[in-house]
């Protein structure tokens, strides 16, 4: 049996009350409603700005898959992962001549062999943003933010 110091009231908040802990129950924070309903609701808040922020990605990202041309840096690593290359290939032309980690490379050569097409390329970028929201809000609901950072996926959706 442990003692554990209380405020006795909200007249005597001063004075200090030993109160006897029996530490083999497992005591829970009391916890007022009106936290327990803001928490509630950031969470239903950051859950929509979550669905909203994929929703986003993927319909502009799909979107601009199918209807914009390609741009040089697209067609450079296109041609670095195209199917026709040997894994090796892949990793010296990313090394030496995009001069980047191969990782990405490595993944659009794998991606390009399920269906050789630009638009289906673009759609493995699309993907990644989409994996990184969802990594952002998972580490947002681990670090229990609260208030406008419960927004961070939204943000980086917005901001790919």
């Amino acid at each position: 049996m442990e003692y554990n110091l209380t405020v006795r009231s909200a007249s005597a908040a001063g004075e200090l009350d030993p109160v006897a802990t029996d530490r083999s129950q497992p005591t829970s924070p009391a916890q007022p409603d009106d936290r327990r309903d803001a928490d509630t609701a950031s969470r239903r808040f950051a859950t929509v700005a979550l669905a909203a922020g994929i929703l986003l990605v993927l319909a502009v990202g799909i979107r601009s898959s199918f209807t914009r041309s390609l741009r040089l840096d697209e067609a450079f690593s296109l041609e670095t992962s195209a199917p026709g290359h040997s894994l090796g290939q892949v990793v010296h032309q990313a090394l030496w001549f995009e001069q980047q980690p191969p990782l990405y490379f490595t993944l659009l050569h794998f991606w390009l062999g399920i269906l050789d097409s630009p638009a289906f390329g673009r759609l493995l970028s699309t993907l990644a943003v989409v994996g990184t929201i969802a990594i952002l809000a998972r580490l947002a609901r681990d670090l229990e933010l609260r208030g406008p950072w419960v927004s961070l996926p939204f943000l980086a959706a917005c901001c790919p």
